[in-house]
């Protein structure tokens, strides 16, 4: 990785971490599907409605998420 002349080492130590902390995309959707799916993993329902939210879940997560995190950057 190239750096300008300029900066100095904790500039570049600082860069450089921040470049690592940066969460892919693929991460905070899991992140954000793991806590939807937590929602309803305590109060457990076997209903047909819930199992039809359920099955729709991940689609509507993945485009709420595209949203938030390329909206954010």
């Amino acid at each position: 990785m190239f750096f300008p002349p300029n900066l100095t080492p904790e500039q570049i130590a600082l860069i450089v971490k921040n470049q690592k902390s940066k969460e892919t995309f693929e991460e905070y959707y899991q992140k954000r599907l793991s806590e939807e799916y937590a929602a309803f993993a305590q109060k457990p329902s076997f209903s047909l409605k819930t199992m039809m939210v359920m099955s729709k879940l991940p689609e509507l997560v993945k485009e709420r998420c595209r949203k938030e995190y390329y909206g954010s950057n």
